[in-house]
C-alpha cells in the first residue's frame, strides 16, 4: 500500500492522498453555482452535498474518488467539509498558508 499523507490545505487548495496513492486536489473557492447546488435542502448526506462538487472536478479526480472504499469516503467527506468551513471562516484576503505558516509551503 502506498504511503499515506495527512490531508492538508495550502493556498485554499485541499489536498488528500487516497489509500491507493492518488492525489486529490480541490480548490476550496468553489464556483458559486456549484456551491449553491451543494447546499440545496435536498442534500441531506455528505455524499449528496459533495455530488455537485464532484461533477465539477477533473475526470482523473472523479476516478480516484470512485476507487475509495466506504470508510475512506466517510473520512474524506468529514475532512473536506471541515477544511471548507475553516476556509470560509477566514478573513477575506487570507488563506490557510498565509494564516498558518510563515509563507513556506515546502515539505521534506
Amino acid at each position: 500500500m502506498p504511503r499515506s499523507t495527512p490531508p492538508e490545505v495550502v493556498d485554499d487548495v485541499f489536498r488528500y492522498t487516497t489509500k491507493a496513492g492518488h492525489l486529490i486536489e480541490i480548490d476550496l473557492d468553489i464556483p458559486a453555482e456549484v456551491f449553491k447546488k451543494s447546499m440545496a435542502d435536498e442534500a441531506v448526506t455528505e455524499e449528496q452535498q459533495f455530488a455537485p462538487v464532484k461533477t465539477w472536478l477533473p475526470k482523473k479526480t472523479q476516478d480516484a474518488f470512485e476507487q475509495m472504499g466506504g470508510l475512506e469516503r466517510a473520512r474524506f467527506f468529514r475532512t473536506f467539509f471541515t477544511a471548507f468551513q475553516s476556509a470560509a471562516a477566514m478573513p477575506l484576503g487570507e488563506s490557510f498558508s498565509s494564516s498558518t505558516t510563515s509563507g513556506s509551503t515546502e515539505t521534506s
